[in-house]
C-alpha cells in the first residue's frame, strides 16, 4: 500500500513566484504528476519536513527558462514575471530555479541563471 505522500517531490527556496500567488519567502512547493504544483506557504519559517529539498534561490514556472534571454542585469524580476505570468498563464507542470539573482533588491544579476528542477 503506498502513502498519499508517495510520489510527491518537495522543494524549498528562498523564495517563490507562481502565478496565482503572491511572492512567498521561505516556502515550499510541492510537485505531483497528478495534481501539478502546489504552493505551502510557511508564512517564513521552514521546519525540517522529511524529503524536502531546499535551494537558494527562487522558484518559478518551468516557462520562464524560455524567456532568460529578456532578462538583462539591473532588470526587476517580479514586473518581467508578472507579465510573462499574464502571456503563458498557470499551466505548468514543473519548476525552474532563479540562481544569482539580487534578492534583497529582486533584480536580475549577470551572472544570474534559470535551471529546471
Amino acid at each position: 500500500m503506498q502513502k498519499e505522500t508517495d510520489g510527491i517531490r518537495k522543494i524549498a527556496a528562498n523564495y517563490i513566484f507562481v502565478p496565482g500567488w503572491p511572492l512567498v519567502k521561505n516556502g515550499y512547493v510541492e510537485i505531483s504528476g497528478f495534481q501539478g504544483v502546489r504552493v505551502v506557504d510557511t508564512h517564513g519559517q521552514i521546519k525540517e519536513i522529511a524529503g524536502l529539498e531546499f535551494y537558494g534561490g527562487m522558484i518559478v514556472p518551468d516557462y520562464v527558462c524560455a524567456c532568460k534571454s529578456l532578462l538583462l542585469p539591473e532588470v526587476e524580476i517580479l514586473p518581467f514575471l508578472e507579465r510573462l505570468f499574464a502571456q503563458k498563464g498557470n499551466v505548468y507542470q514543473r519548476v525552474a530555479l532563479i540562481e544569482g539573482a539580487d534578492l534583497i533588491r529582486l533584480v536580475w544579476k549577470e551572472r544570474a541563471a534559470i535551471r529546471l528542477l
